[in-house]
């Protein structure tokens, strides 16, 4: 009675099982758009929504270089006496226009700064999202591959799955040893909707990167990794290439780096606001002139005649306020601005140093990988195949012990591969080129 309530279980354990497969997400490739890499930049660079956006900014600096040399408009006033306080009384047209001195050009200078420095920021954007897409596509291209890996594993464990069931019933093989086939082979069911599920997470971050006001949805133009791993097709060096010295990518890096070019721009901005609040002290010219005439029944014996005048005047004179808290906080600004600069630059330095040495690393166990473990593994599941179907389909259990072992390696490979993309990109981030040729 025990070993049937036993038997029960484990039946509806294996049934259990082969509902998840039952319940498997479909795909359905034919809805979507394959793109390689280059084709989704493009295509993210022209149709991201927030890219487009921030470029607009771009014309409102244009705009403010405009509005920051705007001269004063002019002011017209009248002066009419009324009643008998106008008895003898002139009135007047005057019209008044103010004139800065020494403040419209560095207003100017401060707004050209400013658009370069718009310019600036959505050039790094521009990379930001190249170097986005590059992540989403690797990371996609990374989830389908092992999707893929599993579905060829699935492939061989259904085979061996399908010969234990024939020996078992040839009472060739042990229950026991039956049991561990088999749940070895519904072992990989999970892991195959899991990757399922991830490759649909990872091409819905894909296009969240991408992010397009249209219906399309884009995928990898590839779905598993060749024997060359696709390091031409991914943008990624080759790890049989001989990097250059770290101290090339250190000077590359920071005569590169956007983060750089704009920290030394907001010191060149804050230096031109120096400059304009100190001109703030300055006083102001304004130049007045009119008509002045009396009103005949004012003017009665016509003593007085009507005429043009002019005068001059200084507005805004320092005296009572001369512009030192103003003047102090820009000075604060500017050095505030030098200290950022010094800070982005060492930080700069750490970061290129640090992702140098962990693409180095990387580079070495990838090419580790490649030449001793992959090869070696490859050979040994088609020796050990060739073995198997020659020997009448025995050894099962062998099999299936080689073919988890090799779904380790596979994995650690594909990590170790994964790292390799990985730490590029990141090194490409530090020295912020989005040219691989241009950064080895």
């Amino acid at each position: 009675m025990k070993k049937l309530f036993k038997n029960i279980l484990i039946l509806l354990f294996v049934i259990c099982l082969l509902q998840v497969k039952a319940y498997a997400i479909t795909d359905d490739e034919n809805k979507f758009i394959s793109v390689d890499l280059k084709t989704a930049i493009s295509i993210a660079e022209n149709k991201n929504i927030d890219y487009i956006a921030a470029k607009k900014n771009l014309e409102i600096a244009q705009q403010k270089i405009k509005a920051a040399g705007r001269f004063q408009n002019p002011s017209v006033s009248t002066l009419v006496n009324m009643g008998r306080a106008g008895q003898e009384s002139t009135d007047n047209i005057t019209l008044n226009e103010t004139i800065e001195v020494a403040k419209r050009g560095p207003r100017i200078a401060i707004a050209k700064a400013q658009y370069e420095l718009t310019q600036q920021e959505i050039d790094y954007l521009k990379f930001q999202l190249n170097i986005n897409v590059r992540k989403a596509y690797t990371e996609l291209l990374i989830a389908k591959h092992i999707y893929t890996s599993l579905l060829k594993y699935e492939e061989l464990l259904s085979d061996l799955y399908k010969t234990a069931k024939e020996e078992f019933a040839a009472k060739r093989l042990s229950k026991l040893d039956f049991l561990q086939i088999e749940v070895a082979f519904n072992r990989i069911i999970p892991d195959i909707n899991q990757a399922r599920v991830d490759v649909e997470l990872k091409r819905e971050a894909f296009n969240n990167i991408i992010n397009s006001d249209e219906d399309e949805i884009y995928d990898v133009s590839i779905s598993q990794l060749s024997q060359n791993n696709d390091f031409e097709e991914l943008l990624v060096p080759n790890p049989d290439i001989n990097l250059s010295d770290i101290e090339e990518y250190i000077k590359f890096g920071l005569e590169n780096r956007f983060d750089i070019k704009q920290a030394k721009q907001k010191v060149f901005i804050a230096e031109k606001k120096l400059i304009s609040v100190n001109r703030q002290r300055i006083p102001d010219i304004q130049l007045f002139g009119g008509y002045q005439y009396m009103r005949k029944n004012m003017n009665p014996d016509k003593e007085y005649l009507p005429g043009a005048f002019v005068g001059t005047a200084l507005n805004n004179i320092p005296i009572f306020y001369t512009f030192k808290p103003e003047i102090k906080a820009a000075q604060t600004e500017l050095e505030q601005a030098k200290l950022e600069y010094e800070s982005v630059v060492n930080k700069a330095k750490k970061d290129i140093i640090s992702n140098y040495k962990q693409f180095k690393i990387a580079k070495i166990n990838l090419n580790y990988y490649k030449q001793k473990l992959t090869l070696s593994t490859d050979m040994l599941t088609s020796t050990a195949k060739d073995v198997y179907m020659k020997n009448g389909r025995k050894d099962i259990l062998a099999m299936i012990a080689l073919e988890q072992s090799c779904r380790e390696i596979t994995k650690s490979y594909t990590d170790t591969l994964t790292t390799y993309y990985n730490s590029w990109i990141n090194l490409l981030e530090s020295v912020q080129n989005e040219n691989y040729s241009e950064a080895l």
